[in-house]
């Protein structure tokens, strides 16, 4: 197998293994928005929850989407740098 080739087909699995990561990110920010939903909706039924500790809660929710999209932003990043490397290569 030539060089050249095997850069292709370097380069093409990173793009299933992209493809996996983002199908796989998708579910798991779709799975934790329906369980924030769920978790503020129970919380405002109780009648203990304090305007605090429900301030605390959405701060929570807030730093995880945060982080969820720094995660995918730095993941995109390796991505790409990886793809550029055997892609320059493979030419």
């Amino acid at each position: 197998m030539d060089k050249a080739r095997l850069n292709v087909d370097i380069v093409n699995f990173i793009n299933f293994l992209k493809s996996s990561f983002y199908v796989s990110l998708d579910n798991i920010y779709e799975i934790n928005e329906l369980s924030e939903k769920v978790f503020l909706e129970m919380a405002g039924r109780g009648k203990d929850m304090h305007n605090e500790a429900e301030r605390v809660l959405v701060d929570f929710i807030d730093n995880a989407r945060k982080s969820r999209d720094e995660f995918r932003g730095a993941m995109e990043s390796g991505f790409e740098q990886i793809e550029r490397i055997f892609k320059d290569k493979g030419q």
